[in-house]
């Protein structure tokens, strides 16, 4: 939560779902629209103001594989070919393959990689961006937000 907030992701993204024309709920980004309840806990609320990118409300119930996150930060093109979000390759170390290649190196495509005999792999700042992401998730029930399923059956 802390790097999400040094590294500004909410001036390109929101955590709330919308339940309006063109809805967060029809592209798939939530199941309801986000209500007060959901940031109870949280402060400062990110709940975003400006929306460059896709809603992250719920993101880690959307992209549930901390490798994508991880390759979404290190360059947003491997995962989202044309993605207007600028590349977090500093949250990463692009260093020496000494003996076995590290468990945590990331599987980077043809064209991302680093030099032969190098190899790329998340810094603690990376791992708790990518850990955040997995938690953002409003996918429960709130009596005053019912999901469109609950509200077709009253």
């Amino acid at each position: 939560r802390e790097v999400y907030q040094e590294q500004g992701c909410v001036n390109c993204h929101t955590q709330q779902t919308l339940a309006t024309v063109g809805t967060d709920i029809e592209r798939g980004w939530g199941t309801r629209q986000s209500m007060p309840l959901d940031y109870v806990d949280q402060s400062p609320v990110f709940t975003g103001y400006n929306r460059v990118g896709p809603d992250l409300a719920n993101v880690g119930a959307r992209r549930s594989e901390a490798d994508w996150h991880y390759l979404h930060f290190y360059n947003p093109e491997i995962t989202s070919p044309g993605s207007n979000m600028p590349p977090f390759a500093y949250l990463f170390h692009t260093r020496p393959i000494v003996g076995e290649r590290s468990n945590r190196a990331l599987e980077l495509p043809e064209g991302f990689q680093p030099e032969d005999g190098y190899e790329v792999v998340p810094t603690p700042e990376a791992d708790a961006l990518v850990a955040y992401m997995l938690s953002l998730s409003q996918d429960y029930e709130i009596r005053e937000a019912p999901t469109p399923e609950k509200l077709a059956h009253k």
